[in-house]
């Protein structure tokens, strides 16, 4: 009886172990934010996986529900809705809950970010949010460290990765924002692409010459040292790219005019 008893107990604790595990790992490949999170709770009751008066607590609790499969993140299967409106999905077993996720507000003007979670890894360029579960270990690197077409190198982080190198380490369990700061490259001359004339020049340029860059250098191509003419003043040059609002998606390159002018 007593060794009934202790195999019982150990089984009890493995089995909790095992799930608490599945939980972590569901909870992390979901990360809802907390509208999302309330969202899937009026999903999940609408469609008769939890009650109306589990949904009012879980979300009072800043909590939501979780399955044995699938997740809410694009390329999840099944994809689990986060809408009170999206149609049911049949044939889904409840896990457990999860606590709302937090959001990582990544900024870079110049090389990539990325950020590894236990998901796996994130590639910013421009200004980018991801969500991740609460209590998330994460790495946000910047690499390479120099622009060289631009002249720019990496000099360190404003934010939650003040401080740190171009590897800084996060424990989020709120709200985070970074930026990747960049300073010029003393004695480096940037390359431009003269507009529609498909002529190099590497050095410092008039304004409006600069708001007509289209490509950098190709490698290996030979580089004009100036170029007299390029285009009136008064032609209209390429718009610098705008950041994108909070929620919207990665407006692609977003990178400044070059320092030293």
């Amino acid at each position: 009886m007593k060794l009934c008893a202790t195999l019982c107990i150990s089984f009890l604790v493995a089995s909790s172990s095992i799930a608490s595990a599945q939980i972590a790992t569901q909870c992390a490949s979901d990360a809802l934010a907390a509208s999302d999170a309330q969202g899937r709770n009026a999903w999940a009751a609408n469609c008769g996986y939890i009650s109306p008066g589990a949904r009012d607590f879980y979300n009072s609790d800043g909590d939501y529900v979780t399955f044995t499969s699938g997740c809410g993140r694009a390329g999840c299967s099944p994809f689990i809705p986060a809408t009170a409106t999206a149609s049911c999905i049949g044939g889904l077993t409840t896990l457990g809950l999860c606590r709302n996720g937090f959001t990582l507000s990544a900024d870079t003007e110049e090389n990539d970010i990325t950020v590894t979670s236990s998901r796996g890894v994130d590639t910013c360029f421009g200004f980018c949010d991801y969500a991740y579960a609460g209590g998330s270990s994460l790495t946000v690197r910047v690499a390479p460290t120099t622009n060289r077409a631009d002249c720019m190198r990496f000099t360190g982080w404003q934010g939650a990765c003040a401080g740190q190198g171009s590897i800084c380490t996060l424990t989020i369990n709120s709200d985070l924002s970074t930026s990747a700061m960049w300073g010029p490259i003393s004695g480096c001359q940037p390359c431009f692409s003269a507009p529609g004339s498909g002529i190099i020049i590497c050095g410092k340029l008039p304004a409006e010459a600069r708001s007509g860059r289209t490509n950098l250098r190709p490698a290996g191509q030979q580089v004009t040292a100036a170029v007299a003419t390029m285009r009136p003043a008064n032609a209209p040059g390429m718009e610098r790219g705008q950041r994108r609002a909070a929620g919207a998606g990665i407006d692609g390159p977003h990178r400044p005019a070059p320092r030293g002018q």
